[in-house]
């Protein structure tokens, strides 16, 4: 597997201990691999990351496209089942304690090396998920974390780093140095933070950013594509012909029903993709069941993320004069593809999820337009979710042969003629 130049020169000299503060679309996941394979191979290697993006199986694709029949014991864990302690009945009943102390258990000292995907999870230090990596950590020369937002809030979130990394003992070490605590509000609070310079001093030491602008070997527009298992929600749906309380009396209702019964397993990755995106954000969706899915997630898990809308209800275009305003700003937009798809400009974002495809080709391709226009300065990164056997596969082979989905054929070919 060939490295691009702007990567080789990333990792060119890079300790085996580090954090790899990358955008999405430079290939945190291949140059994590490569430096594994340079600084730790053939040891056992651990790779931890939220628990929806390990569900999809891209780790384990990379891992065997790199090494083929040469690869390294590999174990994959989602960061709440690996940090999860067990309750005294649970324990009473088998004596299993938790995954992460089965981990030291069985695996020596310097024996094996930790991958650790969208690590921002594990800055909180007093979280589960960030004592356990901690623990994990101290047993390793070989830890790389990747995030494209591995300080996600402030320095405080630091704090974590700076114990895997032997700077502070202690949260309560790193506060003392370096938090300006007031608890003139009757509680104890950060207004403030001592040692800035030291602080970046030592960040730097340890982490290092790449950006999309960069990557200037890089195609113009990275397409990657996001498969998921089938939802049984999507084979029950199938089988009883029935969709919520909704009885599904026509071919036509019952495409619709499948399509939109695909969306379960999306949310929670959307969830966790959204928490490491650095730049602006735009996702295409057709459904409003779709959106309102998105939005009560957004609303729950990102309460002050900037949230636009362009769909048949709202219309909130963005003038090019405030685009310059939202660098940094993380925003995203939810554009369903009737009305996001043409006359909409938004160069502002270079990050795109499509959340399920549209039929038309054309609309696919003019959704895209919306973005890579005249005024776009960085490269662009596209995630095309599929569920795998279902209706989305066949919808996104048509788009990718640069054809129309016809929903009629669909019927005829897998309805009509199976009655």
């Amino acid at each position: 597997m060939k490295l691009y130049p702007f990567q080789e020169k990333y990792l060119a000299q890079l300790p085996s201990k580090f954090i790899f503060s990358c955008d999405t679309g430079t290939g945190k996941t291949i140059m994590a691999i490569e430096h594994y394979a340079r600084t730790a191979y053939p040891k056992p290697l651990l790779i931890l990351g939220p628990a929806a993006k390990m569900r999809v199986g891209d780790w384990e694709r990379h891992i065997e496209e790199y090494f083929g029949l040469f690869a390294p014991e590999v174990h994959y864990y989602g960061y709440e089942k690996f940090s999860r302690n067990p309750t005294i009945k649970e324990y009473a009943k088998n004596g299993r304690t938790s995954v992460w102390r089965e981990w030291l258990a069985e695996h020596p000292i310097g024996g094996f090396a930790i991958i650790a995907d969208e690590c921002h999870r594990l800055a909180n230090s007093q979280s589960g998920i960030g004592r356990a990596v901690f623990e994990v950590s101290k047993a390793t020369k070989h830890f790389i974390g990747l995030s494209a937002t591995p300080l996600p809030n402030s320095w405080l979130s630091a704090a974590n780093y700076f114990k895997i990394f032997g700077f502070s003992k202690n949260i309560s070490e790193f506060k003392k140095r370096y938090c300006n605590i007031a608890s003139y509000k009757g509680f104890p609070e950060i207004i403030g933070y001592y040692h800035e310079d030291e602080l970046k001093r030592l960040w730097n030491q340890i982490s290092k950013p790449l950006r999309k602008e960069e990557a200037l070997e890089l195609p113009p527009i990275v397409d990657i594509p996001v498969k998921f298992e089938t939802a049984k929600e999507y084979v029950q749906v199938r089988k009883e012909m029935v969709f919520g309380d909704k009885l599904l009396d026509n071919p036509s209702a019952l495409l619709h029903a499948l399509r939109q019964s695909t969306m379960v397993p999306k949310i929670p990755w959307l969830d966790e993709f959204i928490d490491g995106v650095s730049s602006n954000l735009v996702i295409f969706y057709n459904y409003v069941a779709e959106r309102e899915a998105i939005l009560a997630m957004l609303k729950k898990k990102h309460p002050k993320r900037l949230v636009f809308r362009q769909d048949g209800e709202k219309h909130e275009l963005l003038e090019k004069g405030i685009w310059e305003d939202l660098k940094g700003r993380r925003s995203i937009t939810l554009a369903q593809y009737q009305s996001g798809s043409t006359g909409v400009e938004m160069q502002y974002a270079d990050t795109i999820v499509f959340f399920s495809p549209t039929y038309s080709f054309s609309t696919y391709h003019q959704s895209i337009g919306r973005i890579e226009r005249i005024g776009q300065e960085s490269n662009m990164t596209l995630y095309s979710l599929c569920a795998t056997a279902t209706i989305e596969n066949e919808i996104w082979g048509c788009l990718r042969d640069k054809k129309d989905f016809h929903e009629s054929v669909w019927i005829r070919e897998n309805v009509l003629q199976k009655a």
